[in-house]
């Protein structure tokens, strides 16, 4: 959806997510018994040194050179706005949408690499809506450099949002849907999802350290996910979602509180991607949680 190549889909995907925390990989397989998790690697950037020499060296040690990559962004690579549509003709959209968004980025409009995708029909009160995603085009340039140097057959260059998308699919969920929690040092993100669609997305700043005795700021956290809920329902007109899953660093079960529990609407849980894809198993749940962008980066069905 997002950057796309052109290249052929291949049953064997890499995903691969570089944040302030480190770089990720996840190898995914797709066979005639299913999907398939190879193995997770994580790399912390105080240890990368160089990013480049990392990423090309690991890439050689698990043997993934020449590998379809879809490569997930991170959270502060782009800019995710949600802009009433102009009236004009489809293809001309991504165009007008740019100079909607020229007052709203904080560089150039000429300097930007856009795309987009509708908001559902029945969360747009009647407007026709559409997430921008905007990215300055040198960190794209710089992004595709990155995988060329280290070997990769770049896919596609994709969102957190639609890497946690491509979770939630595997996630058994009703109609009211459910609300993906990412919890990573010092920031949150919320997405959430109904049938495969993005409604939602948040970003909030959050003062957890993202260790493994770190509580949760429960009281902080809640009125940030109240908020966006409250959004979700008066503003959108959407009941609230039947799950609410947390994942990301050192999240587990002993972290949701039952003051969460009671502050918040429908079941609380943790993401557990061990019920979810077969694989999963053979990784420590640790790594699971540092690879998760990279796994639904992986998990992208899509052919360009």
């Amino acid at each position: 959806m997002f950057f796309p190549w052109g290249q052929k889909h291949s049953n064997q995907l890499l995903g691969v997510e570089v944040s302030d925390e480190g770089l990720a990989l996840a190898r995914m397989i797709r066979g005639k018994a299913g999907l398939r998790l190879e193995s997770c690697d994580f790399i912390s950037m105080a240890a990368a040194g160089s990013l480049a020499e990392a990423l090309s060296d690991r890439i050689k040690t698990i043997g993934a050179r020449d590998r379809a990559c879809n490569w997930v962004l991170a959270n502060s690579s782009y800019t995710l706005l949600l802009v009433e549509a102009p009236n004009v003709p489809p293809e001309e959209l991504r165009d007008a949408m740019r100079w909607r968004v020229k007052d709203l980025i904080s560089f150039p409009a000429e300097q930007a690499t856009i795309d987009i995708f509708p908001l559902p029909e029945d969360g747009s009160r009647g407007k026709k809506m559409y997430y921008v995603v905007v990215s300055e085009r040198s960190q794209i340039q710089d992004t595709v450099e990155l995988a060329r140097k280290s070997g990769l057959r770049l896919q596609s260059i994709d969102i957190a949002e639609m890497a946690l998308r491509n979770i939630a699919e595997l996630i058994p969920a009703d109609r009211r849907g459910l609300a993906l929690v990412r919890l990573r040092q010092g920031a949150g993100n919320l997405v959430l999802i109904r049938e495969g669609r993005v409604y939602l997305s948040r970003h909030f700043e959050l003062n957890y350290n993202g260790g493994l005795l770190d509580d949760l700021p429960e009281d902080a956290l809640v009125l940030e996910l109240q908020r966006s809920l409250d959004y979700f329902e008066r503003q959108m007109s959407q009941e609230p979602p039947a799950r609410i899953l947390f994942c990301g660093d050192n999240i587990s079960a002993d972290k949701i509180t039952q003051n969460m529990r009671n502050s918040l609407p429908g079941e609380l849980g943790c993401l557990e991607l061990s019920g979810l894809i077969a694989g999963a198993e053979q990784c420590e749940p640790h790594l699971l949680q540092l690879c998760m962008g990279a796994i639904g980066g992986a998990l992208r069905r899509e052919a360009a």
